[in-house]
């Protein structure tokens, strides 16, 4: 019987990289309480339980990142086909849903940066 794929963890965040919306954001910063207790993972960030494609494990801050390991429900037809992407290695990264408020983006020298936020999923 063939082993099992290794799923390697996705990197959530990592503080020394400006996202698309041209800020970075302290992982130290990143309050997990809310989702360590449903570390929910949704497709396409829509908030509905019809989108929810599994949960992360293995949560931790490490330095820099902010990493998990995905635990799809591949019980559900459409999951497995997105599960079977990362095996195969066409997907290998993920996006944070958060909620934070505006006085928490500070410039720090050229940067922007996002000191406080709360990861929804």
């Amino acid at each position: 019987m063939p082993n099992p794929p290794v799923i390697k963890p996705f990197n959530f965040n990592d503080e020394t990289v400006e996202n698309t919306y041209g800020f970075s954001i302290l992982t130290e910063g990143i309050d997990l309480t809310r989702f360590s207790k449903n570390p929910i993972m949704l497709s396409d960030h829509w908030n509905s339980n019809w989108n929810v494609i599994g949960k992360w494990q293995d949560v931790k801050k490490e330095g820099s990142l902010l990493t998990g390991v995905p635990d799809f429900d591949t019980d559900d037809e459409d999951t497995a086909k997105i599960a079977g992407k990362v095996e195969r290695g066409y997907i290998n990264a993920c996006s944070m849903g958060i909620i934070f408020d505006r006085e928490n983006l500070t410039v720090i020298g050229s940067k922007v940066i996002l000191t406080k936020c709360e990861l929804v999923e």
